[in-house]
């Protein structure tokens, strides 16, 4: 669990920090998204792109640091799937997941 924690607390900051907008987390995904915050001046969709990709390598470079305390835990990998396009939003029932 601190594993878990300490990372994904990490994370959260990289993506502060890039303008990436955490979505949640499910399971052992992190899920995140650019250009969804409405920004004063909206930078380009190759810049949008260029954040999600720094925060993914600040991201993998953080779990294959070595550190003691977690030596013996596999480290997880990522995986990534890209939508380019109009995002509908909304929440289905009376019940957030």
């Amino acid at each position: 669990i601190t594993f878990i924690n300490v990372h994904l607390s990490s994370f959260d900051t990289y993506c502060e920090n890039s303008l990436v907008t955490k979505i949640e987390t499910a399971g052992a995904d992190y899920i995140c998204a650019v250009g969804v915050a409405e920004l004063a001046e909206a930078p380009s969709h190759d810049a949008l792109l260029n954040r999600l990709l720094v925060v993914s390598q600040m991201m993998m470079h953080e779990f294959t640091a070595e550190d003691p305390e977690f030596e013996d835990i596999k480290k997880p990998g990522l995986a990534m799937g890209l939508h380019t396009g109009s995002v509908i939003t909304g929440i289905a029932g009376s019940v957030l997941p």
